[in-house]
Formats: C-alpha cells, sequence, structure tokens
C-alpha cells in the first residue's frame, strides 16, 4: 500500500515538473538512477552491399528482417540496387554514429520504466525503409525498429515530393517524440467513440502521456508544430472552442469531424477564410488542453488517466479556453 502511494505521489511529482513552466528540464534522481542504456544496432549499415557469405550471418542475426518468403537471391539484389546504396550513403553521412539518438531514447525509456516498469526495454535497430515515412518507427516483439533515411532533415532532398507539413517533423530530433508516440498509442489503445469531443479527448491522452514520457521536448514539437503554429493555437484557442460550440460539434458523431480537426492535415478545415493559416489538427490540440485540464483539477495518476473514458475526463475537466 505504502509503494503504491509513493508510485502515485511520484507520477503526481513529475507530471508537475514536466508541465510546469521551465526553461530547462532537469531529470529527478529517481529517473537517472532507473538501469537503461540503449544500443541501437546499425542494420542499415550491415545491409548494404551485401555479398552471400554476409548474407547468411545477417539472417542469422536479425531473422525477423528477411521474411521467408523472399529467397536470397532477392536481398542480394536489394542491398546492391542503386537506390538503396545512395539512401545509405545520405543516412551515414547524417547518421555517422548514433550516440545521440541512443542517449535520447535511454532518457526516454528511463521514464516510460518509471510509470510502466513492466514495459521490457527493446532491442533497437536502425534500418533503412525507402522513406517510408508512415513507418518511420515500428514497435513489436520486444523490437523497436527506426528507418533512419525518414529521419534526415526537412529540407532533404529525398523529401522534395512529401508535403512540407509532413516533412517538417523527418529530422533527428523528433525521432524520441515518435518512438514515445508510439508508445503511447499502445497504452491508450483505440477510441470505441465516434462521439467528436471523446476522440478529441483521445488524442489528447495520447499527446498528455507522450509529454510525460519526453519532458525534456517542448509541447510544440510533440504536436510537430512550429513557433508560429503553436502561437497561433494558443491565441485562438478561445475561438476554436466557440466555434465548436456554436456549431454544436462536440457531441457530434460526424466522420468527416475526423478529416477536418483530428488527421493529419497541412491546416484545420474550418470552411472559413483564414483556413489555409492555421495549423492542421487542431482538434487534438483542443483535446490536449482538456486533458491538462482535467489532470490539473483531479488527483489522478498518470495510468489512471490511460484507463478513463474521455467522456469521463471532458464531463470532469472543468476545462475553459485561454483568452
Amino acid at each position: 500500500m505504502v509503494l503504491s502511494t509513493l508510485r502515485y505521489l511520484g507520477a503526481l511529482f513529475l507530471i508537475i515538473i514536466s508541465f510546469g513552466c521551465r526553461n530547462e528540464y532537469k531529470v529527478p534522481k529517481a529517473i537517472e538512477e532507473i538501469p537503461v542504456h540503449i544500443q541501437i544496432k546499425r542494420f542499415d549499415q550491415k545491409f548494404l552491399g551485401l555479398q552471400q557469405s554476409s548474407l547468411k550471418n545477417l539472417k542469422k542475426e536479425f531473422p525477423y528482417l528477411f521474411p521467408k518468403q523472399y529467397a536470397d537471391s532477392f536481398w542480394l539484389k536489394k542491398s546492391n540496387d542503386s537506390i538503396q546504396l545512395v539512401l545509405g550513403k545520405a543516412v551515414q553521412a547524417k547518421f555517422p554514429d548514433v550516440s545521440v539518438q541512443e542517449e535520447a531514447l535511454s532518457l526516454f525509456f528511463k521514464h516510460l520504466k518509471f510509470y510502466y516498469p513492466q514495459i521490457k526495454t527493446p532491442e533497437v535497430v536502425a534500418i533503412i525503409n525507402d522513406v517510408d515515412y508512415k513507418n518511420s518507427v515500428v514497435e513489436g516483439d520486444n523490437k523497436l525498429i527506426i528507418a533512419l533515411d525518414c529521419y534526415l532533415g526537412e529540407t532533404h532532398e529525398f523529401y522534395q515530393n512529401i508535403s512540407a507539413y509532413i516533412s517538417y517533423a523527418m529530422k533527428p530530433s523528433q525521432m524520441v517524440i515518435d518512438v514515445a508516440e508510439i508508445y503511447a498509442q499502445k497504452i491508450v489503445g483505440k477510441s470505441n467513440s465516434r462521439v467528436f469531443v471523446s476522440q478529441m479527448v483521445h488524442y489528447g491522452k495520447q499527446i498528455y502521456l507522450t509529454k510525460a514520457f519526453v519532458p525534456f521536448k517542448k509541447e510544440s514539437e510533440i504536436m510537430r508544430y512550429n513557433d508560429a503554429q503553436w502561437e497561433w493555437a494558443k491565441v485562438n484557442e478561445k475561438f476554436i472552442w466557440e466555434y465548436f460550440v456554436d456549431k454544436q460539434l462536440l457531441f457530434k458523431t460526424d466522420k468527416n469531424l475526423s478529416s477536418r480537426f483530428l488527421q493529419e492535415a497541412p491546416f484545420t478545415k474550418f470552411y472559413l477564410d483564414f483556413d489555409a493559416e492555421t495549423p492542421g489538427r487542431l482538434g487534438q490540440y483542443m483535446g490536449y488542453q482538456i486533458v491538462c485540464a482535467f489532470m490539473k483539477h483531479n488527483k489522478v495518476s498518470l495510468q489512471q488517466l490511460a484507463e478513463l473514458d474521455g467522456s469521463y475526463i471532458f464531463e470532469h475537466s472543468k476545462y475553459k479556453p485561454q483568452k
């Protein structure tokens, strides 16, 4: 009983320091002492320019990266493909070593294991996935696969045909956030509600957990907003809320509301003249603000928050938009 109470108080303490005003984040001693040290295995380097002899050893080391339906000839051809070699050269130039990323991931997993000690530290492997940014991070079976070619920098020449609102986050500093988000999504699970405000809160929970796992990152970074976009959302929070209320959107189940306000997009669709000036996913931003208000007014641990229903959180949030 005492141990669970201490963990609950510790969780509250960490949440307070994570979301409080600060210039720099100082890692609490209780987290710093958690024994985690991430080492990223460089499959991306080992895969390039394979010969038959080296392929055999690589398949033994990383059997889960070689689906059995593909013959060795397929992998030998792919590893020596000109596009693969160009990608490999770019990745090597950007990531000659990954010590910075290993340090960030180690710090993330320390925070994650403070809240969820039962989660095992995975084997972390770097790959090249032909800039498949929708699968830049894959987690499962105690493996964490990270595609380094999806983090070369937002202006990289390989990203010229990718929309700017997506490529903005394809930079090294985003990697640990994407990893934290994957775990937050897994913990929160899927939403079973079609009600708009519940969907907003569901995203808000994911963002809140992500922030708790990487408190050394800014809220704007976690939202994948630049400074101007974050400021727009803050300044216009009252307008956004009044729009939702006036249009009676909060309790609607219209699936189009998701594409307008929650899903990835270059801007949010209010169907107003200034839409193009707005950042996308403002429904997620509002959901996050509701969750922050809920946590401010209720004595709830991070673990309890993850389990709560979106409608309950909204009803007990006492949320009022910033003026």
